[in-house]
């Protein structure tokens, strides 16, 4: 009986010794891979959705796209390079934070309360290209402030689908707020 009593005692203290984590707000990841942009057109990618479209260009958050341009090897050669880059849809605030990971990031920017934020360019590189020229994704999480009002973080993982083409962008983001 004395056995029993301790068992049960012990029980209850481990139960109520435990603290609450209540406080802590899981947040949800989510991922997303667009199709190759090289190959074929832009993917406008809606966070409302997680879902891109490369047709429906009205309502969208970020864009993933490549642009090409030419520069002379020679005298009669030519070489197409393709850049990588994203944008940040009209008038919709975007603020870079220079972050390991997305599970780094946890509040909207105290930039986006002042309006001091930015929108993210085709020249603004979010990668680095090695030596053997791979695109490799720099240690950045983009926090969007979308037009409802919303504040998803965002970081770009990946640059090439299984198969290593390059054109596929692969990214895992959450809200920070809704």
């Amino acid at each position: 009986m004395l056995k029993n009593t301790l068992i049960v005692l012990m029980a209850g203290l481990v139960m109520f010794a435990c603290d609450s984590t209540d406080d802590e707000i899981v947040l949800d990841a989510f991922s997303y891979t667009t199709t190759n942009v090289k190959t074929g057109p832009a993917v406008y990618f809606s966070f409302a959705d997680n879902a891109g479209d490369t047709l429906d260009t009205n309502n969208w958050d970020i864009k993933f796209a490549t642009f090409s341009f030419s520069v002379p090897i020679n005298d009669s050669t030519m070489m197409t390079i393709s850049n990588p880059y994203i944008m940040s849809g009209m008038d919709l605030g975007v603020a870079r934070v220079d972050a390991a990971t997305l599970d780094d990031v946890t509040e909207v920017p105290a930039d986006f309360s002042d309006g001091a934020y930015t929108t993210i360019e085709e020249e603004d590189n979010w990668y680095t290209m090695t030596d053997a020229h791979v695109v490799e994704p720099l240690d950045y999480v983009y926090v969007v402030n979308t037009a409802d009002e919303k504040y998803p973080a965002f970081e770009i993982t990946n640059y090439y689908d299984d198969e290593g083409n390059s054109g596929v962008y692969t990214i895992a983001w959450k809200y920070l707020s809704e």
